[in-house]
């Protein structure tokens, strides 16, 4: 949900798009030199700064990023691509730098290639690295070996291809190759190796352990040359992994669908500890916490609902904060290992010995157009043995209401009542209900727009200030708390009081449309018998802009547009205009706005 820009002397831009349609600025870091391009690497950005070269920047927290490591080119750094634990560098004088970011704090070069001009862009796809030289073109540049140079033993082996925490318990292996290749893994580092077959089955491993390692060997023969072309390596730690928490569609909110992969001991062959069910976990909120506490008489530590206030959630880096309590089934319990926070068991899954397992469950709150509401989890993994069971990383997501309530039904527009057009309709039947909204144009076939909108109610009724006439139309449509809009319902009935024939005063009404561009039209009531009129429009310090209307008027109601033009033939400026009556017996004044 969010976009990072290489923006020159303003330096690395952070911007949330969660809303496409309108990104804000929610972070930024100044860079000592111009920012020229950036590469994204799971919580790390790195930055190409022109003479200040490579630098490492912790986004973990968007909001806030921070500096973690630098290694300065010799030249102008100009581009950025990350691979693995290597930063490529576009250095103009030096050409391709390439940089071991193992440890981010200390980046090291660990090889260059002078392309022949200045280097001046870089990606990198498979074993090559593409970059762009200013007065020679495309350069291919070879920066990973894979073929087998190990000639005395035929192998090839890789890195630690699992970064994450937790004893891995199974692995499985699917691979395009010919023949002569035989494969070993290790989970220890390379400690321990076992024989396995890529035949995409679950192999049990035999020495546990965090750091994986897949291992080749070659055996040559006349004719055939032992290639591999695709390699699939999946793992499963003792622990379930949330793959993903997503939103339920369709729905009136407050549930998300939980995806995990199922625990490497979740197996029919598991002879040491196998598993009998998973329980999710969702984190409760203080004020969560505090209507559970009246709700079931729960009497947490005194200083625990303080401590959840101060530790909430963070959105906008989605990590945990917190206490060191949980719930379970109604009772406070303690447990070391557990996340910080307080938790409670929203849903039990029995094992079915499946790779993955997906369950909706409910959420502390909705999103809404005011931003989104996290709430977060974690699976637990539990054996026959009730003393054993494993704790998953936490992850989160969050709810929207996807449904927008019904139109407002049986809406009634009754003109000509002496005090303003009057419109009512029944009451909204949704839970969710935020609003009613109001629309109103001289065209009946207007679609309802922020240009035309007039009113936000929660009463089924509303009386129009400006207009007791039939020369307008109205439209209403109901919102909910997830600000999502009903259709518009258009009046079902409509009543009219007639017009009096002969007006009984002079009287001024309010212009429409107002605010208005290019024209508005403005009504006036004469009696009978008539009289003198004058009608005219002045700008904020009253000055005279225009006269309208002057002279004896007939009797009846009348009306003349205003085109914004003073009396001068000037179009005059946007801004707030007053017109006023003055007849025997009656002067009245009016506001107007013309926007442009």
């Amino acid at each position: 949900d969010h976009a990072f820009v290489a923006d020159g002397t303003s330096g690395l831009l952070v911007i949330d798009i969660t809303n496409p349609a309108s990104p804000f600025l929610v972070g930024a870091y100044v860079m000592p030199g111009v920012t020229q391009d950036v590469a994204i690497s799971g919580d790390l950005a790195f930055v190409a700064v022109s003479t200040s070269g490579l630098l490492v920047i912790d986004i973990t927290n968007p909001s806030s990023p921070v500096l973690t490591g630098t290694y300065n080119t010799t030249g102008t750094a100009w581009g950025v691509a990350v691979s693995g634990d290597l930063a490529f560098v576009a250095d103009d004088t030096e050409g391709l730098q390439v940089i071991d970011v193992t440890n981010p704090a200390s980046p090291v070069l660990v090889g260059t290639y002078n392309t022949p001009g200045s280097t001046v862009d870089v990606t990198v796809s498979g074993g090559l690295a593409f970059v762009a030289d200013y007065t020679r073109g495309l350069q291919l540049i070879r920066v990973y070996q894979n073929e087998v140079d190990d000639v005395t033993n035929n192998v090839g082996q890789s890195l630690v291809v699992n970064g994450t925490s937790g004893a891995i318990r199974r692995a499985r292996l699917t691979s395009t190759e010919t023949v002569g290749i035989s494969w070993n893994l290790s989970a220890d580092a390379g400690a321990n190796w076992q024989s396995i077959t890529p035949d995409n089955s679950w192999n049990k491993i035999t020495v546990p352990g965090a750091q994986l390692l897949w291992q080749t060997t070659h055996t040559w023969s006349l004719g055939l040359n032992p290639t591999v072309s695709d390699l699939i390596l999946g793992w499963l730690r003792e622990a379930a992994s949330i793959t993903s928490i997503t939103d339920v569609p369709g729905d009136q909110g407050g549930w998300v669908r939980l995806s995990f992969t199922r625990s490497g001991y979740d197996f029919a062959d598991e002879d040491s500890l196998p598993v009998s069910s998973y329980q999710v976990y969702r984190r409760i909120d203080s004020t969560v916490l505090a209507a559970l506490v009246c709700s079931e008489g729960i009497q947490p530590a005194d200083d625990q609902l303080n401590d959840l206030s101060r530790n909430s959630v963070d959105p906008t880096s989605r990590r945990l904060l917190g206490d060191r309590q949980f719930i379970n089934g109604g009772a406070t319990a303690t447990a070391a290992t557990f996340p910080p926070g307080v938790w409670e068991v929203v849903d039990t899954i029995l094992s079915t010995q499946t790779d993955n397992y997906t369950i909706d469950v409910s959420t502390t709150v909705d999103s809404s157009a005011s931003g989104i509401a996290w709430s977060v989890y974690l699976v637990t993994t539990h054996t026959t043995t009730p003393a054993v069971w494993f704790i998953s990383e936490v992850d989160s997501g969050y709810s929207v209401d996807n449904i927008p309530p019904n139109a407002p039904q049986n809406l009634v527009a009754a003109y000509n009542t002496g005090s303003g057009n009057q419109l009512s309709w029944d009451p909204a039947p949704e839970a969710d209900f935020k609003n009613y909204r109001i629309y109103r144009d001289t065209d009946p076939n207007f679609v309802p727009s922020p240009g035309n909108f007039v009113e936000g109610t929660i009463e089924t009724n509303w009386t129009d200030p400006s207009y007791d006439g039939g020369w307008v139309y109205y439209k209403v449509t109901s919102v909910d708390n997830a600000d999502n809009e009903s259709g518009p319902a258009v009046p079902g009935t409509v009543t009219a009081v007639p017009e009096p024939a002969v007006p009984t005063a002079f009287a001024l009404y309010q212009n429409h449309p107002n605010p208005f561009n290019p024209t508005t039209s403005i009504q006036f009531d004469v009696p009978a018998g008539g009289g003198k009129v004058t009608l005219q429009v002045f700008d904020v310090s009253g000055r005279l802009v225009k006269t309208l209307v002057d002279g004896a008027q007939t009797t009846g109601r009348k009306r003349v547009t205003w085109d914004g033009w003073s009396s001068n033939g000037r179009r005059v400026a946007s801004g707030v205009y007053f017109y006023r009556l003055s007849a025997p017996g009656l002067n009245q004044t009016r506001k107007m706005v013309l926007s442009k």
